[in-house]
């Protein structure tokens, strides 16, 4: 079943989106008065965020509780994010979530089972500031289970142009076969990805992808870090604006980076396996304008980080 405002698309059985009506931000934004001079403001940038929040994963328990991640997502839609999207959620929590949170916030919850196992996304979206239309799953099939690949959004920005937004949570590493698993999804996805770019659409990718930007499956996906690069073949390359967070900083090296801890990591404690990338639409050497992509600390949201913490989230900013 699909509920949402008036206009908006006829129910579906595959996802539900759940809207209420108005919700207060700390983020600034301009109210326009009757009478007021008429002027051309700068394109107002759209803010995405991410998070693997470990409620509801698909095998074995949950890190937290479903009140636990809506406190997360509140302050990071306070602090500004016009939607945030979760993995490791299943129906119920994704509804418990969404009944904490303000008004005004549409929840379009993506965990119908595939195969035997299931779905486990959902987006939180502001109503004001963002339209997002039925989402389609993209699988790939293969003599094993299905691959799921992502979920694929239209989403239509208020003001802005539209774009398509595809969510991912890839098979861990801990799978026998998730490498392997990974690879197929990346596959998967690019055939996907590519027909938007022939189209001229713009993409946005967001997601757990297991995986680091030097990984296999991220290579597949024609994800780079240089940004001449992509201009140079905008049709057959993503920019990943993530790169720069899978190392330390170099100015202080004892500093976390990455948005994934684990402790009895061969390499290293910290990984960067949540990830964005986007098309060449959102780059401008003239400018320069690109997009940005940076981990969000809990402490930075005013909140307590939690006993067991293992995924950041990470927040994407367009132009």
């Amino acid at each position: 079943m699909w509920v949402g405002m008036a206009g908006w698309s006829l129910p579906t059985r595959r996802n539900e989106r759940w809207c209420s009506r108005s919700f207060p931000t700390d983020a600034p934004h301009e109210a326009s008065q009757a009478g007021a001079v008429a002027v051309v403001s700068a394109p107002v940038p759209l803010r995405l965020a991410f998070w693997n929040c470990g409620v509801a994963p698909t095998r074995g328990t949950g890190k937290r509780s479903a009140a636990e991640a809506a406190r997360v997502v509140d302050a990071l839609l306070r602090r500004g994010a016009d939607a945030v999207a979760l993995c490791e959620v299943d129906e119920p929590t994704a509804r418990q979530i969404h009944a904490e949170l303000g008004r005004n916030v549409c929840l379009t919850s993506m965990t119908e089972p595939l195969g035997r196992s299931r779905w486990d996304l959902a987006l939180f979206s502001r109503a004001d500031r963002l339209r997002p239309r039925v989402p389609k799953p993209v699988v790939g099939r293969d003599e094993g289970p299905s691959i799921r690949a992502a979920q694929h959004l239209r989403l239509t920005p208020k003001p802005g142009d539209i774009f398509d937004l595809y969510l991912l949570h890839w098979r861990g590493r801990r799978h026998s076969n998730g490498h392997t698993y990974r690879s197929r999804a990346s596959q998967t996805l690019w055939a996907s990805v590519a027909a938007g770019l022939r189209q001229d659409r713009r993409i946005v990718v967001l997601g757990d992808f297991n995986d680091e930007p030097f990984d296999r499956p991220l290579t597949e996906l024609r994800a780079s870090r240089d940004p001449h690069h992509v201009l140079k073949r905008p049709r057959g390359r993503l920019y990943n604006p993530s790169w720069w967070l899978a190392a330390p900083d170099p100015t202080d090296p004892w500093t976390r980076f990455g948005t994934y801890a684990y402790a009895q990591g061969e390499t290293s404690g910290h990984y960067l396996l949540d990830q964005a990338l986007t098309s060449a639409h959102y780059l401008d050497a003239a400018t320069p304008a690109l997009p940005r992509a940076h981990v969000v600390s809990f402490g930075s949201l005013g909140i307590t980080a939690p006993t067991i913490m293992d995924h950041l989230p990470l927040e994407l900013v367009l132009p």
